[in-house]
């Protein structure tokens, strides 16, 4: 839908509430899962197959195309990922100043 000759991004219509919920909700692994790919993303820089089997789970995940048109969780998600202890610290740090290579994930 164009509102204002801009493309709308109200992608409620395509998404529950429930859904975005279970993105984020901590008690769930649901954002490990996704934190968990993007990290094996960035490990596989320089391993072209690997990378690509990365972007195609990535690519696969449920609330890809979400993630792809809103920014605002997807910021939220880059911090998420970055700052979650139960990832090793060395995870952790491969998140650190990549977020244009985490948003390139999605796009």
């Amino acid at each position: 839908m164009e509102i204002g000759g801009r493309l709308s991004n109200d992608l409620d219509l395509f998404y529950t509430v429930d859904e975005m919920r279970l993105l984020f909700d901590f008690g769930e692994t649901y954002y490990k899962d996704l934190c968990g790919l993007v990290l094996r993303y960035f490990e596989s820089e320089s391993d072209s197959e690997k990378r690509t089997e990365a972007v195609a789970e990535i690519t696969a995940f449920p609330m890809f195309n979400y993630l792809t048109e809103e920014s605002g969780p997807r910021d939220m998600m880059y911090y998420i990922c970055s700052m979650d202890n139960t990832f090793p610290e060395e995870g952790r740090q491969l998140f650190h100043g990549k977020k244009e290579q985490f948003d390139n994930a999605f796009n």
